[in-house]
């Protein structure tokens, strides 16, 4: 019960991030409104605020990251400490604009391969 966090089972120590991103439809009545908003939203400060508001440790913005607030996340040691973090740029290249489908082919086929039924 008082484990916050655990350290990743592997020595590369690496983890895929999942950064939530903010879009605007282009076919949005108000989608020069949006626009402005997410410009505002993603000034490093402002984005700050946001993800440490979230008590989020992954910033798609490593610049910033404010390392007063990560020292004092308690939770954040050992499961987070030195963790290199990975895009998901970093794995599946521009296929991340088609993430949806992509999620859909792994949930699809996920008991498969859990079971064994199928390969990888």
């Amino acid at each position: 019960p008082l484990l916050a966090s655990a350290p990743i089972p592997w020595s590369s120590n690496k983890s895929i991030a999942r950064i939530h991103p903010m879009m605007v439809n282009a076919a949005s009545p108000v989608k020069d409104a949006a626009i402005e908003f997410v410009t505002y939203m993603y000034q490093p400060d402002n984005y700050r605020r946001m993800v440490e508001g979230c008590e989020d440790v992954i910033f798609a913005q490593p610049s910033a990251a404010n390392q007063e607030y990560l020292d004092n996340l308690h939770w954040l040691k050992p499961g987070f400490d030195g963790v290199e973090y990975l895009t998901p740029f970093d794995v599946v290249g521009d296929f991340v604009y088609n993430f949806n489908e992509f999620g859909q082919i792994i949930i699809t086929h996920f008991a498969d391969v859990l079971n064994g039924s199928q390969s990888v």
